[in-house]
């Protein structure tokens, strides 16, 4: 399960910004000149306008940010992931969390199969030197994937990407909320998806398009 996973976390795309978030000659968004469709959100600067990607030359959707490997906008990016030589975004999110969960399941089970068979067997000096290299190794692992997978579990229970908490702590800002927290339950379904049966399924990601 962590190998697809992983699999599906560089595979699939994080999501991107369509063409018709141009700007057309009016200077709004070329998909409200052609449908009508609104912001649910604007997310404005402080001159109230809206956010514009000078790089890309198309607007800015809520939470998506430029990430500069892929030389493009990413939607709700969390973070570039180079275990992943990809970003971490809308549609692979979940694939990112899954890779860490069964990771850290993996090392831990491994942890707790090699300190047994150390305890309980008798083994050459070579074998035992050996199962005790990959107990340090699945034991860093673990140590270091443990707080590392609780801080994004910290981070979708409250809606809530690696980038909105870093800017949340560069602007000094001590609340916790997040503006797109909706409910724990919603909170998590906007990751892993609206069927809770296919939570820890590395099969499909959240609905809708970012």
């Amino acid at each position: 399960m962590a190998v697809l996973s992983y699999e599906r976390g560089i595979t699939i795309d994080p999501g991107f910004i369509p063409d018709n978030w141009q700007k057309s000659e009016n200077g709004r968004p070329i998909f409200e000149v052609e449908g009508g469709i609104v912001f649910m959100h604007e997310r404005k600067k402080k001159t109230g306008e809206l956010r514009f990607c000078n790089k890309e030359m198309k607007f800015k959707p809520d939470r998506a940010h430029y990430c500069s490997a892929m030389r493009r906008n990413v939607l709700r990016m969390d973070h570039y992931c180079p275990w992943l030589a990809n970003c971490v975004g809308y549609h692979n999110h979940k694939f990112f969390f899954l890779f860490l969960f069964y990771t850290l399941i993996a090392t831990g089970t491994l942890d707790v199969g090699v300190i047994r068979a150390l305890h309980c067997c008798m083994h050459s000096a070579g074998h035992t030197f050996m199962m005790g290299q990959g107990a340090v190794i699945s034991t860093l692992l673990t140590v270091l994937l443990g707080p590392f997978f609780g801080f994004h579990c910290w981070l979708m229970k409250h809606n809530m990407t690696t980038i909105e908490y870093c800017e949340k702590r560069r602007d000094n800002d001590e609340s916790r909320m997040s503006h797109y927290d909706i409910g724990v339950h919603r909170n998590i379904q906007c990751v892993l998806g609206d069927n809770w049966m296919l939570w820890l399924l590395p099969i499909s990601g959240p609905s809708g398009d970012g």
